[in-house]
């Protein structure tokens, strides 16, 4: 337990001595953007073209640079009149996968927009400072050549979560926090004109900007109202002075005209071949998923078939099932035709009878008439029995 409390006091300890200035002294707003506001579109440039797409929508500013032989610097149409202030800026760096996508803020520009400071992220969860002149010559106040100038930030978040980022300017004293931790200070020349700030998207890179705003103390407001002004944006020409510079600093301004798939130093290297193992294993899964694919399609060409054939199996029973019916319904029909004829016939000899019977019997009872018919049949029935019954004796004698 002892040991712990101290390894905490040496660390806040670290923090409270790397802390020079207070970031409490700045108190007062003066530029706010949170990208929910007509204001925003007056304030920031949207783009959608073959090189990037800046767009503004649901209190979010997304830049994706296409490009991939250019960095881009995008300023404000404001103008910051104020020497000390602080910049706060929320940012998510999820979109930054390859080594060579970098992202990040401009701070301490001229206003010509064409000298001032770059602090950028890539996905190593590192950061450096890079000072840009109007010549275009790049210089490292993190290190001394591309590779050594990269800073490792451990309190930096990748997975799609919000970073607060705040740069704290007073005099020539500058120092940077993310997510409320003190990673770097140092001093910049003391330039009176060195005040205005923007956003920094490197070549081929993706990055979600969601809240800027500027701060100073409140004693300073409004002291430097006079120097405010609207102006169009610009974007600073990063150009190499083969004369000026040394030879590490010659290899990073070249580097800004390099695509995206060079890197330089061996951690790059290491980085891009990384990459590139990747990539060969995506193709492999790729080349997989299409002989998957393949095969699936064989199995739905096979099911049609078998679809087609059943259907027409289904159809052949069905007229087979039909015919039959209909033989049986024809059957039926002559049987019914046989019946209809046994009425008929039946229909004609009781009409005939009727009409024996009116003819005949006009005045008498149909019941009393049957009767009497039904007398006269019995009689006739009994002589008939007689005249068996002789023949059959005349029979019996003949045959003695």
């Amino acid at each position: 337990m002892r040991k712990s409390f101290i390894v905490l006091f040496f660390l806040f300890s670290a923090r409270l001595f790397a802390q020079n200035l207070n970031p409490e002294y700045f108190d007062k707003i003066v530029f706010n953007s949170d990208f929910k506001s007509s204001r925003d579109l007056k304030l920031w440039p949207i783009a959608n073209d073959e090189d990037e797409i800046m767009i503004i929508s649901n209190g979010q500013y997304l830049i994706e640079r296409k490009n991939n032989t250019k960095d881009r610097f995008i300023f404000p149409n404001w103008q910051n009149p104020y020497p000390n202030y602080e910049l706060s800026v929320n940012l998510t760096l999820e979109k930054l996968v390859f080594p060579y996508q970098v992202a990040g803020v401009c701070f301490q520009f001229n206003s010509s927009l064409t000298d001032g400071l770059i602090l950028e992220f890539n996905k190593s969860k590192q950061f450096r400072i890079r000072k840009i002149n109007e010549n275009g010559i790049i210089s490292y106040l993190t290190g001394s050549t591309p590779n050594n100038s990269w800073k490792k930030c451990n309190y930096l978040l990748m997975k799609g979560e919000l970073n607060d980022l705040n740069i704290l300017v007073n005099g020539n004293k500058i120092e940077i926090y993310i997510n409320n931790y003190f990673i770097y200070s140092f001093e910049n020349e003391s330039n009176f004109n060195l005040r205005n700030f923007g956003l920094f998207v490197g070549k081929s890179s993706q990055i979600t900007f969601q809240k800027i705003q500027l701060l100073v103390n409140h004693k300073e407001y409004g002291k430097y109202d006079y120097l405010l002004s609207i102006k169009d944006v610009k974007e600073p020409e990063v150009t190499a002075d083969t004369n000026t510079q040394k030879n590490d600093v010659k290899k990073e301004a070249d580097t800004l005209t390099e695509k995206p798939n060079q890197t330089t130093g061996s951690s790059d290297n290491k980085e891009l071949t990384e990459a590139l193992a990747l990539i060969v294993r995506l193709k492999k899964d790729l080349s997989t998923k299409e002989k998957e694919l393949e095969t699936q399609k064989q199995l739905l060409e096979k099911c049609k078939n078998d679809n087609l054939s059943l259907n027409a199996f289904i159809e052949s029973n069905l007229d087979n099932k039909t015919l039959n019916r209909i033989t049986e319904l024809e059957k039926e029909n002559n049987k019914l035709k046989d019946q209809l004829q046994k009425l008929k016939t039946e229909n004609a000899t009781l009409q005939d009878f009727k009409t024996f019977y009116l003819n005949q019997n006009k005045d008498k009872d149909i019941i009393n008439f049957l009767y009497d018919e039904l007398k006269k049949l019995e009689e006739k029935n009994a002589s008939l029995s007689r005249q068996v019954e002789m023949l059959q004796n005349q029979l019996k004698n003949l045959k003695k």
